[in-house]
């Protein structure tokens, strides 16, 4: 019996001294910012990415908290994290901590697209001395925000246009964004030309576009018309393109300008008179003639007719 109470004394004199380093009471360790669905990152219309989220330790215990912070994240992610690696935290305090994400470059984060989600867990290791007393882990998703950029491009055509006929002009729509958009419709606007006008826009409804150079991606390249009608004068006309993007309900335009020529003219043939013109030269050079025989004929009667005999 003896030797049953002091093994049962022994036990808590080990005990009992681990027990006396763990301070009373409790903490919780949770996302501040709300994760609770997948978080939109606050990237830049130029690709530029710098964002915050946030956690916080609420720690009910009568002495100061300290903890161990890790954090768990796939490799070769087009973002970057930053965050505390331990944290210390007051008696009966809740403080929170700030998370810095930031972006690599344009072309890995529009590789990455828009309908990825990034997961990232956080996890929470109290100590005491080298041994781990609690841990405690929280998990968020996160994605880029979809941009849409669509990027018309009108080329200077290959022909002369003349009054009267038409020439092919390409039309270059390329996708600067990280998700696929469509065209919903296309538009002209032309200044100084009236007689002047631009044919098949229809080919461009509802085309999609995928991002450029995402995946080997090109842009969509159409081929349009160019008429100008046969009274159209020798001018220079300024065109303005417009595509309406179906996705983001934003308009992109391409703006050119083309010269119309007129008709060219012949000045080399020759101009000929018609027949009641040369008629008339005629009958007036008869005319002429007659007047002077007459007049002659009347000197040379009177002088005879003055002589003595």
């Amino acid at each position: 019996m003896k030797i049953q109470i002091f093994v049962v004394m022994l036990m808590f004199s080990l005990v009992l001294p681990a027990q006396a380093q763990l301070p009373g009471g409790s903490w919780e360790f949770g996302w501040d910012t709300d994760m609770d669905t997948t978080y939109v990152l606050a990237l830049e219309e130029d690709w530029d990415l710098e964002d915050t989220i946030k956690f916080y330790v609420d720690n009910t215990q009568s002495t100061t908290l300290n903890l161990d912070i890790e954090y768990e994240f796939e490799d070769d992610l087009p973002i970057d994290f930053d965050g505390p690696e331990s944290v210390s935290v007051g008696a009966n305090s809740n403080e929170s901590f700030e998370i810095t994400i930031t972006g690599t470059t344009e072309d890995e984060i529009r590789q990455f697209g828009a309908d990825t989600s990034i997961e990232l867990t956080v996890r929470a290791k109290q100590t005491a001395g080298s041994a781990e007393v609690r841990t405690e882990e929280i998990d968020g998703k996160m994605k880029f925000p979809r941009i849409l950029k669509l990027k018309p491009t009108l080329s200077e055509p290959t022909d002369e246009l003349f009054a009267g006929s038409s020439v092919p002009v390409d039309l270059l729509v390329e996708n600067e964004g990280n998700a696929n958009d469509a065209i919903s419709s296309a538009e002209v606007s032309i200044r100084n030309c009236p007689h002047l006008s631009v044919s098949k826009l229809d080919t461009l409804e509802n085309q999609v576009i995928e991002p450029t150079g995402v995946n080997s991606a090109e842009g969509k390249t159409f081929e349009l018309r160019v008429e100008a009608s046969s009274s159209h004068q020798e001018r220079m006309c300024d065109i303005t393109l417009t595509v309406y993007s179906e996705g983001a309900s934003t308009s992109h335009s391409t703006s050119m300008t083309i010269s119309v020529k007129a008709p060219t003219s012949n000045t080399d043939e020759p101009i000929f008179e018609d027949d009641e013109s040369s008629t008339n030269t005629d009958e007036t050079s008869a005319l002429s003639s007659l007047s002077a025989a007459q007049g002659i004929l009347t000197i040379l009667l009177a002088a005879i007719l003055t002589r003595k005999p």
